[in-house]
């Protein structure tokens, strides 16, 4: 006979979403700015620079809440085996052509909102005015990449510039890339996105964001207060 055993009641997931106060900070030290004393103040040119891939990191993850792993690989150009953006149709394919997606970590297309597309557009244009330089040849070439570091690909995790973004805009050090896809999340159902539309934009499943996120939505229990007399 099996013992029985009881387990702890799974305490309530806090918001790990940033608020919109929260993103325009962080964005704002993306820009090369840092919070000190209640005042922003600037930094160095090379730190501004240093920087300038997180600013696109952290717009393309709120406003896609495509997952942090991904959103470095993103390419300018159509890939088989690599992520892309389609900037002639408005679409982030979250893996190449050739790739099967993941059972559990799904990476469905994305459509791509009109003010982050006017971002990406400039950027793009702005890419391909620049060559970067082969260390192994010598020779010139075009930037491949969303992201990268003076025209190179990003060689490792982006989680300490992300790390030190988030300790310039003065926020909780708790915050992590990650957040940006629950902000996405977030910021979907508080807009009256139905389950089914902020999953497929996700990737998430409908029970992940029903129990994670479902409380943000506007009709949440809306039945039960109208059940009571409420609205």
């Amino acid at each position: 006979m099996r013992p029985k055993v009881w387990l702890p009641e799974k305490p309530d997931s806090p918001r790990d979403a940033l608020s919109r106060d929260q993103i325009a900070r962080l964005l704002k030290a993306a820009m090369g700015y840092r919070l000190k004393d209640g005042k922003w103040t600037r930094l160095s040119l090379s730190a501004q620079l240093n920087r300038a891939h997180l600013r696109r990191f952290i717009l393309i993850g709120v406003y896609t809440g495509t997952r942090p792993g991904v959103i470095p690989k993103l390419l300018w150009h159509e890939s088989a085996t690599q992520a892309y953006v389609a900037l002639d149709d408005g679409t982030i394919y979250r893996r190449g052509k050739g790739e099967k997606d993941h059972r559990t970590k799904r990476r469905p297309l994305v459509r791509i909102p009109g003010r982050l597309i006017a971002h990406m557009t400039r950027w793009s244009e702005a890419d391909a005015l620049v060559r970067r330089t082969d260390p192994n040849t010598g020779q010139s070439l075009p930037i491949t990449t969303v992201l990268h570091h003076g025209g190179r690909p990003l060689a490792g995790k982006i989680r300490r510039g992300f790390e030190a973004c988030v300790r310039d805009a003065g926020l909780d050090a708790e915050i992590t890339p990650h957040w940006l896809r629950h902000t996405c999340a977030t910021l979907l159902l508080e807009g009256g996105a139905s389950l089914w539309d902020a999953a497929a934009y996700t990737g998430m499943t409908t029970k992940t964001l029903e129990n994670c996120y479902g409380h943000h939505r506007p009709n949440h229990q809306s039945g039960a207060r109208r059940a009571l007399g409420g609205r």
